[in-house]
């Protein structure tokens, strides 16, 4: 059963299969951060430390930016972008997460 707040790092362990650890130090993008952007709060929390990009189209939408802007510990990373047509040049980035993000979206 899903928890409230959306997914966190236990749920990206979980379904992506991987060790937080090996994030230390990495630049990191994270597709479909959703609005509360657990991931990187949850990295900090276990005492990684990595470069965590939030890619969530809802930012573009001022209803949505005013609820991630009004968080306290929002780290400002957030980018309004979907994934077909990402923002950032090649090779930007260590590693690239998405855990439901390409189910959420229909490409036209």
């Amino acid at each position: 059963m899903r928890k409230p707040g959306g997914r966190d790092l236990a749920d990206y362990k979980e379904f992506l299969g991987f060790d937080e650890r090996h994030l230390a130090g990495k630049t990191v993008l994270d597709l479909g951060s959703g609005s509360q952007e657990k991931l990187t709060k949850d990295l900090k929390e276990a005492g990684v430390e990595a470069n965590v990009i939030s890619l969530n189209p809802d930012y573009s939408l001022k209803k949505y930016r005013r609820v991630i802007n009004n968080q306290d510990d929002w780290q400002k990373k957030s980018v309004a972008a979907v994934a077909q047509a990402l923002p950032f040049k090649d090779a930007s980035f260590d590693v690239v997460l998405g855990l439901e993000s390409v189910t959420m979206y229909v490409m036209l």
